[in-house]
């Protein structure tokens, strides 16, 4: 064939593609188009920052998924048996200090109640009518005491005169002998002396007499004295048993014992309750979250380190909150049946243990929260000098890489 008849173009060389100066000018342009540096340099520093935040995260906050609200939930239940009059309250319903949950109904009680009224009336009649015994038995013993001190006073008299007519007649018997006297005055003097000497006797026998009434009105205080004694113990028994009936009467209005909300309610009007049976429950405002970390967790976590918390029920709202305290303890090892690692083949496992963790803030009204709802903690705890030091030099990358971009950006030409 004569090479004269090919086509022209049949003669050239092919150009190769990577040899293509177009696609190479594009390349070269492209870095010095300043929105691709200014995109790359945005992308290279929120890489380093996305991975500086995830380095803190790892190194200086602890985070569980096994963590739950708590709260000490107060089981109401009565204290007297008897049916249910009315009740004040719904389910789920917010109750304050001092409010009025039901009322039983309560006619028995206040039966009760009148009957020991009536038996402090009683017995504080019989009070006082021992006490005013015991006011007439002391006056009585002052009476005799009087007549027994006039008995004394006549006695020593009429023993006086025993005594003057005993000398008197022991002196005229002499004189009788001698002749100075007659024997008509011996004679009188003997009869004086005979009367004064049975007079004595006389009064001595009413002072005898007089003695033993006094012993006896003594006795008779005595034994007012115990009677009034045993009529104040009745009256204080009586007032005992009224105070008690009293008391069971007030257990008739159960009232809240703290601020909290309504839970588990199952009573109605008209139902009987036993005394000690729970009607429902009251979780008060105070509520906290038991966080069950692992052990290998808390190696740098204490008391006062701040967290933030993070609800299944709100996962758009972060609590403040921080780290009240660490149980002494695994949660295992305070459970109803306890792990025993002495018996059979043991297989190491990472225990968790409780940490409470209580809010900063008041929970708002509008987030129902409460017992057994789950949460999701991070605790800020103390990062080791090594980890601070690594998030600094990425964070200062990060800033060389702004510098080194606006330089560039400055020194392109137009």
């Amino acid at each position: 064939m004569n090479p004269k008849n090919e086509p022209a173009d049949s003669q050239q060389p092919a150009t190769l593609p990577d040899s293509d100066p177009t696609s190479s000018q594009g390349r070269r342009s492209l870095f010095k188009n300043p929105i691709a540096i200014l995109l790359l340099m945005v992308i290279a520093v929120a890489g380093i920052i996305y991975g500086a935040q995830v380095l803190q995260q790892a190194f200086a906050q602890e985070s569980t998924d096994d963590a739950f609200v708590d709260a000490h939930i107060i089981s109401i239940a009565p204290k007297v048996s008897g049916r249910i009059g009315r009740v004040f309250i719904q389910d789920n319903q917010r109750v304050k200090k001092g409010d009025l949950l039901f009322e039983i109904e309560p006619d028995d009680l206040a039966s009760v109640v009148a009957q020991r009224k009536a038996a402090l009336e009683s017995a504080n009649a019989q009070q006082n009518s021992a006490e005013a015994s015991l006011k007439q038995a002391f006056a009585h013993v002052a009476t005799i005491e009087s007549g027994y001190a006039a008995s004394s006073a006549i006695m020593d008299a009429a023993e006086a005169a025993a005594k003057r007519q005993n000398g008197d007649l022991q002196r005229n018997k002499q004189l009788a002998s001698t002749g100075v006297i007659s024997s008509q005055e011996f004679e009188h003097s003997t009869e004086d002396a005979v009367v004064a000497n049975a007079n004595l006797l006389s009064k001595a026998k009413e002072l005898e007499a007089t003695g033993a009434f006094l012993k006896e009105a003594q006795t008779q205080v005595d034994v007012a004295t115990a009677q009034t004694s045993a009529a104040k113990a009745a009256v204080s028994k009586a007032r005992a048993e009224l105070e008690q009936a009293e008391l069971q009467l007030s257990y008739t209005r159960i009232i809240a014992p703290e601020d909290g909300r309504i839970t588990n309610k199952s009573i109605e009007p008209g139902i009987y309750v036993q005394t000690g049976q729970p009607l429902f429950a009251l979780v008060p405002e105070e509520i906290w979250i038991t966080a069950n970390f692992k052990e290998t967790q808390i190696t740098h976590m204490i008391p006062g380190q701040s967290a933030a918390i993070r609800m299944d029920a709100y996962p758009d709202k972060l609590f403040k909150a921080h780290v009240d305290s660490i149980q002494a303890g695994s949660g295992s090892r305070f459970s109803l049946m306890p792990p025993e690692n002495a018996t059979g083949n043991y297989v190491k496992v990472v225990q968790r243990v409780p940490v409470k963790i209580i809010f900063d803030e008041t929970i708002d009204p509008k987030y129902a929260l409460g017992p057994g709802m789950s949460a999701i903690p991070s605790v800020n705890i103390q990062t080791s000098p090594v980890t601070r030091i690594v998030i600094l030099v990425l964070e200062g990358m990060a800033l060389l890489l702004v510098f080194v971009g606006m330089i560039l950006l400055l020194r392109r030409k137009p």
